[in-house]
């Protein structure tokens, strides 16, 4: 079978990468969004499985179709949207609209619209008015990373040390590393 002459160890992590980045980053802010709507256990577990289970049915499916990684999920920033509109709109609306919008974008992107929309309309202009519908829950996010100093601390910390072994880089597939000096040019300057 061809698709196991295509599995490498460098797929392997990057499938381990996503697996830890889902399981420990965003299923918390999934939970967290839950409970910001007021669902119910029962709730929380059936969007989170429908969520869940029809994304990874389809990046599978496409992905074995054409033969490279095309990841079907919900974004974060739409699910942080979710959790800024708790208790403005009844949840059943919320619902409704995000199927409406979801039919909409399918039917745009099959009648090739979506590339003349995004042409027409500038990015900036679109990603700040997104950038104003979040900013209350951004300052909340800041007051409470400023009152949980040691989770801030620590994460700043790896931030910092993931900067300073960037340049450490292993060749995919014979797990040799190339080490060099690094600097504190290489830790506190902008990314390639």
């Amino acid at each position: 079978m061809s698709y196991l002459r295509d599995f490498n160890m460098a797929a392997f992590w990057a499938g381990i990468t996503g697996f830890v980045w889902y399981a420990f980053g965003t299923v918390p802010l999934h939970i967290a969004v839950s409970s910001q709507l007021g669902l119910t256990t029962a709730q929380s577990s059936s969007w989170m499985f429908i969520v869940w289970f029809s994304g990874a049915i389809s990046s599978i499916a496409l992905s074995l179709r054409f033969r490279q990684p095309i990841p079907i999920t919900w974004t974060i920033p739409g699910l942080v949207y979710l959790g800024t509109l708790a208790g403005k709109y009844p949840l059943a609306e919320m619902i409704g609209a995000n199927l409406m919008a979801g039919v909409l974008i399918i039917a745009l992107g099959l009648m090739g619209v979506g590339a003349r929309i995004m042409a027409w309309l500038p990015l900036p202009i679109v990603m700040g008015m997104f950038a104003g519908s979040i900013m209350d829950y951004i300052t909340r996010m800041v007051s409470a990373t400023v009152s949980d100093a040691i989770v801030a601390g620590v994460t700043v910390a790896a931030f910092l040390i993931g900067r300073a072994l960037k340049n450490a880089a292993a060749r995919p597939g014979d797990g040799r590393r190339w080490h060099r000096r690094v600097s504190h040019r290489d830790v506190f300057s902008e990314p390639d």
